[in-house]
């Protein structure tokens, strides 16, 4: 019983410490200090911005107003001009112009191929009442095909954080 009455005093002090309030709203302290209500602090979900099966039609019209060459050319200018950092997926390495060069001198590679992203984001309604997005970084993924040219999935290039 005294193992209980510890874990809730714990639970609730790491519950006051981490939030404070203010106008009635709670406010994570440590994230954001625009935000007054925290809706996701991470959230990660995949986008496709490039129609593989031209006979999926939803796929089509799900797509048709996406300019995957314009996305995919910002986040690539942005590493080049130093607005974004290139990060290895797997690993914390920083990449260098260099690296993303070569990356794009590979045989096989082409920008149209890069037909995913995985955005890592924070959601929150700020002060005025409205919805924010803050990306925390893209994660590119590019067309995998089999010897048979068969469409496999995506395989993650590089991962893409603004820089503070």
């Amino acid at each position: 019983m005294a193992k209980l009455h510890l874990t809730i005093i714990l639970i609730t002090a790491a519950l006051v410490i981490g939030c404070s309030t203010e106008n009635g709203k709670t406010v994570n302290s440590t994230k954001n200090p625009l935000a007054s209500e925290i809706i996701a602090d991470t959230i990660i979900y995949d986008v496709i911005v490039r129609n593989i099966d031209t006979s999926d039609v939803w796929e089509a019209e799900c797509l048709q107003y996406v300019n995957q060459k314009s996305l995919i050319d910002y986040l690539f200018n942005g590493v080049y001009n130093g607005q974004f950092t290139a990060i290895e997926f797997m690993g914390d390495k920083v990449l260098s112009i260099d690296d993303v060069k070569a990356i794009e001198q590979e045989s096989g590679f082409s920008r149209d191929r890069v037909s995913k992203v995985q955005f890592r984001e924070r959601w929150f309604i700020d002060s005025a009442g409205n919805f924010q997005k803050q990306i925390i970084s893209y994660t590119l993924g590019i067309e995998a095909y089999s010897k048979q040219n068969s469409f496999l999935g995506h395989k993650a290039l590089f991962i893409v954080k603004p820089k503070p």
